[in-house]
């Protein structure tokens, strides 16, 4: 199973796939996440996971986002989701913790599964306040939406504007894909 977590930045993604995460796991499913901020933890000077080494528990980690970098770190997420899908078995689940706004962002992950004819199914997973959010503005009520996509705004790690987060969620594309929470 592979499901598509969507939404922008501050918006609970993370949070709502590692309650998926949980959930699986305690009915004894193997489960992995996946997210392109991964490239940026950092522990000392390396970035262990680029290096397909895991960060040691008992040193700090700190998170480093560099936009400049940020097409290189999502064929690295890319590669690493393309790995699990060619190693995982069909009841492993495969947690995509991106943004995903516009349906092309899902559609790289989406090929290799089509390409390699693999048969997981796939879902996509919106926290409940982007679904709110998106319900406020298609309704009209744009300063109701704006005051909750503030408070995304003020959570979200990666010094994303705010002016960037509106025109994320003016965009965001619905799927037909199954959703699940």
């Amino acid at each position: 199973m592979i499901i598509f977590m969507r939404g922008w930045p501050g918006s609970g993604k993370t949070r709502l796939a590692n309650q998926l995460a949980k959930r699986f796991r305690a009915n004894h499913r193997d489960v992995e996440i996946f997210s392109t901020d991964d490239y940026w933890l950092k522990q000392g000077n390396s970035y262990p996971l680029r290096n397909h080494i895991k960060p040691a528990r008992s040193v700090p980690t700190t998170y480093e986002f560099t936009p400049t970098f940020l097409e290189e770190a999502h064929a690295w997420n890319l590669n690493r989701v393309t790995s699990w899908l060619l190693t995982s078995g069909n009841q492993d689940i495969c947690i995509v913790d991106n943004t995903n706004i516009v349906l092309p962002h899902m559609a790289k992950y989406m090929d290799i599964i089509h390409k390699n004819d693999l048969h997981h199914d796939i879902y996509q997973s919106v926290p409940d306040s982007v679904d709110e959010i998106l319900i406020l503005w298609q309704d009209g009520k744009h300063k109701a939406a704006l005051d909750k996509i503030y408070k995304h705004w003020k959570r979200n790690i990666h010094e994303v504007p705010l002016h960037a987060i509106v025109r994320m969620m003016e965009i965001f594309e619905p799927s037909s894909l199954q959703s699940i929470r």
